[in-house]
């Protein structure tokens, strides 16, 4: 196990087209490259980040390999938005550990948040005439209109909401089609046992692929919401996904951490989800 000061590291954010640079945003890649000495059993394949079990979806190591006898390379990403302060990043393979030092992380989330403190615009008159109407109607004429336009300011803002979400999909743009991309990832998360967060992680990125939907970006609810606005005619397949959703949430308050019967259920359930989309999506596709 190599001591803190034995591995020293530099953090670089690979450049993405619509984003800016070395901004960490949710779902980005950001890539510490280390060089020192630690124990060379240390298994690369079986790395992941050691954090507090809460926090435990929060940051994935995406890949993780040594570069040479002296320097080794961590691609992470994290999948919640807020300021990270690890006073030492620990990369552990289950039995080992390596100490990477002091890191400060700030992601930033890809919804903007909406302005907060500033006082509304003022109205003037309704009307350019005193009118001799109840006071009551008056207020309740001055309600409607507040309501409306209350209404239309919302409706504003989730439209430029939906718009700046769907600008966001372009990251997640692959040459390999969204199914096969799933079954490779499925097949890397075999390795290790069906980590819950690696399977999940496939799942919405497929989600996010087949169905342009900003699967990690969004609540459950949310993005049911989304799916339904975006494809309207998928009604099934909505019926099922919340399903799955609610799957995944059951498994992951249970105690014990292997869960084998119950995640190969899931990861079959999974498949059959994914071939009937992939079916549906192509007989819509010929019509």
């Amino acid at each position: 196990m190599a001591d803190q000061s034995s591995v020293k590291c530099e953090r670089t954010v690979p450049p993405v087209k619509g984003l800016k640079d070395q901004e960490i945003t949710v779902g980005r890649h950001v890539v510490l490259d280390c060089a020192g000495t630690w124990d060379k059993i240390f298994d690369f394949n079986k790395a992941y980040v050691k954090v507090e079990e809460t926090a435990k979806y929060s940051v994935k190591v995406v890949k993780a390999e040594a570069r040479s006898v002296a320097g080794f390379e961590v691609d992470v990403a994290f999948y919640q938005a807020g300021e990270f302060n690890f006073p030492d990043f620990i990369l552990t393979d289950g039995t080992n550990e390596i100490h990477l030092g002091e890191q400060k992380i700030k992601v930033e989330t890809v919804i903007e948040k909406p302005q907060e403190g500033k006082p509304p615009e003022p109205f003037g008159a309704i009307f350019p005439v005193e009118l001799s109407w109840p006071s009551y109607y008056l207020m309740g004429a001055i309600g409607i209109v507040a309501l409306g336009l209350a209404i239309g300011v919302w409706l504003l803002r989730r439209q430029v909401r939906f718009l700046k979400l769907i600008t966001k999909l372009k990251d997640y743009d692959s040459s390999i089609s969204a199914d096969r991309q799933f079954y490779k990832a499925i097949r890397q998360a075999e390795i290790n046992g069906f980590p819950l967060a690696d399977v999940e992680h496939a799942f919405r990125f497929y989600i996010t692929r087949a169905y342009q939907i900003p699967a990690f970006d969004l609540s459950d609810r949310a993005l049911l919401s989304f799916f339904k606005r975006r494809n309207p005619w998928f009604k099934k397949e909505r019926v099922e996904l919340k399903k799955i959703l609610e799957d995944f949430k059951f498994l992951a308050k249970l105690e014990d951490p292997k869960l084998s019967e119950e995640k190969t259920i899931l990861i079959q359930k999974l498949y059959r989800f994914i071939d009937h989309a992939e079916i549906a999506t192509k007989q819509k596709g010929a019509r």
